[in-house]
């Protein structure tokens, strides 16, 4: 069962025609169905914990919230990186020795 998300918005079409009424909600899909939520296994994405953390995070948006900021630290990881490696060629091209 999907839950419906209400925004405080006019849709464009209405507001083209000079309908400036926003108070009108408007139906905006679910960012992430069930399936997905109860799918994230933490145990997967931190495999170097000792504890179930399935068992201590049971919320599916906790779970999500987690996943999120794993891939934000590997995102960041890949840019610290590539920054080091082109600050590299960019010493080597400065400094000829």
């Amino acid at each position: 069962m999907q839950k419906k998300i209400l925004a405080n918005t006019a849709p464009l079409a209405n507001f083209l025609d000079g309908n400036l009424n926003l108070s009108t909600p408007v139906e905006t899909p679910q960012i992430a169905d069930d399936k997905t939520k109860k799918g994230i296994d933490l145990n997967n994405l931190f495999p170097k914990e000792e504890k179930d953390l399935n068992n201590l995070f049971p919320e599916p948006e906790m779970r999500i919230l987690l996943k999120k900021i794993d891939k934000n630290r590997k995102d960041i990881a890949t840019m610290n990186e590539r920054f080091e490696h082109e600050l590299q060629i960019d010493e080597q091209s400065v400094d000829p020795s």
